[in-house]
């Protein structure tokens, strides 16, 4: 019993936290080989790429390349009025090379990550026929279980249709 504890320990930091087996077994006091066990029977390595590389989270990467590109183009237009002020038009003209440039990542990040919300969107209707098979398999495997989660159901059903 106390292991299936510390499996369920060392699965969390395994895949949500992306530790290292070596890691897991020296804060569980278990063998490493024991983590490597659990690893490789639980499929942990898959499940911790998904994780890293599902659609939230590359969105969410790809908006944080887009806020530093934000401030950096914030940073070389204020550059740029110095430059001029200082009369300096060489240096502007350097740096609206600069700024063109990374306007031009912006825009191709953007479009990238329209594209991943298109591309990995799943219809309404896709998305109720999972659910309604997980309800069935829910009713199949525990009625008591089914019955105690109708008003779950109704208010998911509810949420995700708006």
């Amino acid at each position: 019993m106390a292991k299936d504890k510390e499996r369920e320990v060392a699965r969390k930091l395994f895949i949500e936290l992306n530790r290292s087996q070596k890691d897991i077994a020296l804060d569980l006091d278990v063998t490493e080989k024991t983590v490597g066990d659990w690893v490789k029977k639980g499929n942990w390595k898959a499940e911790r790429t998904a994780l890293v590389n599902n659609t939230q989270n590359r969105a969410e990467k790809f908006k944080a390349v887009l806020e530093d590109l934000a401030d950096e183009q914030l940073m070389i237009s204020q550059k740029i009025k110095d430059a001029e002020a200082c009369g300096d038009f060489k240096e502007a003209t350097v740096l609206r090379k600069t700024a063109t440039s990374i306007a031009d990542q912006v825009g191709k990040f953007q479009k990238a990550l329209e594209k991943l919300d298109k591309d990995f969107k799943i219809s309404l209707s896709t998305r109720l026929e999972v659910i309604d098979e997980l309800f069935q398999s829910m009713q199949d495997y525990d009625k008591s279980l089914y019955v105690n989660s109708l008003d779950f159901q109704r208010y998911y059903i509810q949420s995700i249709a708006k």
